[in-house]
């Protein structure tokens, strides 16, 4: 039986009715992800306790019961830990991590989300990927790569696997980065997107000389190698404790912008040098593609905000709300916001076309 979706309210600004994905018996649903196909079909991933969770709607006004797809003990969750969702073509996605075993699991559909098969290991030492956190991009067609927090050499280092036939198989694992001074910053999500000619950007915090800043690194050979590693924004954080907080980034026309926080201000910039403020409080910024524009969403005091990249001012996007994440369909031109509220995982469109 499929699940209806229950208007709340109207969000203030030019956003769709929030709407609830989930029912009375997911209450507790955390960490929401969402992928689009090119056909505008939309997924959405979710766990909850140690189960796994993917529901799936062709329009954004209807979506199927939520089915579940694997159960980790310890499923790593929570401060943006969580399942990971892409589509390539008819195939879908998932990754997670278990705490308890240390390991990041993929699970794969080839007939768009009907069936799963049984999960395959990434991480190629075991329990190497026990902090939790990790990102997964796809190119839409049959490229994907996952990138994670590893510890197989002691210290905290950024690590990576790519797969050519949309998550079938997994090359060997690559080391991303791996910093001067030992570790990158030991507990902020990592980020990762494709951009044009199958280019690969990740981003993440590092830690060096104490200092927690976010950097970036690109790959154009399918992850094989990375290049330089550059930091972004101008202004530097010196902290001695990890703000479990790693931005994003989003490439939309060639262009890639990001989202960070640093003490307790948001940030955004499309150029290495330089910043601009964002807002002046919040956490877990996310860039937000919609058509030839960006936006950015966050979390400040309980609820969501938003502001496009040609306003001076944000506005309300929902209250009760966080751990945002957001979607593109290059179909429907439409952008989607999935998050985490008391009352489940909710979901809405983000203005017109």
């Amino acid at each position: 039986m499929r699940l209806l979706l229950f208007l709340l309210i109207s969000c203030a600004g030019n956003f769709g009715a929030e709407v609830r994905i989930t029912g009375a018996d997911f209450a507790g649903a955390k960490q929401p992800q969402i992928a689009i196909s090119e056909e505008g079909k939309i997924y959405v991933t979710f766990g909850k306790e140690e189960k796994i969770y993917v529901t799936r709607s062709a329009d954004g006004a209807r979506f199927d019961d939520p089915v579940q797809v694997g159960e980790l003990s310890k499923l790593a969750l929570g401060m943006r830990r969580g399942p990971r969702i892409a589509v390539i073509g008819r195939k879908v996605m998932l990754t997670a991590i278990s705490h308890s075993a240390g390991n990041l699991y993929g699970w794969v559909s080839s007939n768009e989300g009907s069936s799963w098969g049984k999960p395959v290991i990434i991480n190629s030492v075991t329990n190497s990927a026990r902090e939790g956190l990790h990102a997964l991009a796809g190119d839409g067609k049959s490229k994907l790569i996952s990138v994670w927090l590893d510890l197989r050499n002691g210290k905290t280092e950024l690590w990576s696997s790519f797969s050519s036939d949309g998550g079938e198989k997994w090359e060997e694992n690559r080391q991303v980065y791996k910093s001067p001074d030992g570790t990158i910053c030991e507990c902020c999500h990592p980020s990762v997107a494709f951009g044009e000619s199958g280019k690969i950007v990740v981003m993440w915090r590092n830690l060096l000389e104490g200092n927690r800043d976010m950097y970036r690194a690109e790959s154009v050979d399918g992850g094989k190698t990375f290049g330089a590693v550059k930091k972004i924004g101008a202004g530097t954080w010196r902290l001695a404790a990890c703000p479990m907080d790693g931005g994003s980034i989003g490439i939309a026309n060639g262009t890639e912008t990001y989202a960070w926080r640093r003490e307790g201000k948001l940030f955004f910039t499309s150029e290495m040098g330089s910043e601009t403020m964002l807002a002046g409080s919040g956490t877990q910024p996310v860039v937000i593609q919609k058509g030839n524009a960006v936006g950015y969403l966050w979390q400040d005091g309980g609820s969501l905000y938003w502001r496009s990249s040609a306003a001076d001012e944000a506005a309300l996007f929902a209250r009760n709300g966080g751990f945002a994440a957001s979607g593109w369909s290059p179909k429907d031109r439409k952008a989607f916001v999935v998050w985490e509220s008391s009352d489940g995982i909710a979901i809405s469109e983000l203005g017109a076309k």
